[in-house]
């Protein structure tokens, strides 16, 4: 080897670069430039409908749930839009703050199902209005039995809407 061959360190021979264009695979399930999955969409989605559902159950508004978990009202809107991706230590926070088990914001998930373009805005006042007064009513058999008159009245609409 000549001298010209060799680093200054340790008399090692001296990489030349060399030009070449490598092109990497891309990751199963996802489409060239997109970053995120159509599948993890979903789930997404689908989880912030839940988070949505919940919220409004409980009669907070976004703002109000945001103030709790010290978030702006915009963020608590993207992750119910599923807009933005919800961590697991947030989603551990959102269950604590809204009374439920982690894995109720997966309750109902079904890959088969088309994914809902989902609406930016807005809070549903009746459905506000009416978990507050749901509050308000002593009796629990009475609870139970409007809890089951809605639940019932929801699953018909879904399968109204479904055919």
């Amino acid at each position: 080897m000549t001298k010209s061959s060799m680093t200054a360190r340790r008399g090692r021979p001296a990489l030349k670069a060399v030009e070449k264009t490598v092109e990497m695979p891309s990751r199963r399930g996802r489409k060239t430039g997109s970053r995120q999955s159509p599948f993890a969409k979903k789930v997404d989605v689908h989880v912030g409908e839940r988070l949505r559902e919940r919220r409004s159950l409980m009669g907070y508004t976004q703002e109000s749930l945001a103030s709790q978990l010290s978030l702006s009202h915009q963020q608590v809107q993207k992750y119910e839009t599923g807009a933005n991706r919800i961590s697991a230590g947030r989603l551990y926070e959102l269950a604590q703050t809204l009374g439920v088990d982690v894995a109720y914001f997966f309750e109902g998930f079904n890959e088969a199902m088309p994914m809902r373009e989902q609406q930016h805005g807005g809070t549903k006042r009746a459905a506000i209005e009416i978990a507050q007064n749901f509050t308000e009513i002593q009796d629990p058999a009475v609870k139970s039995t409007l809890a089951s008159l809605v639940k019932m009245l929801a699953g018909h609409e879904k399968e109204r809407l479904a055919s």
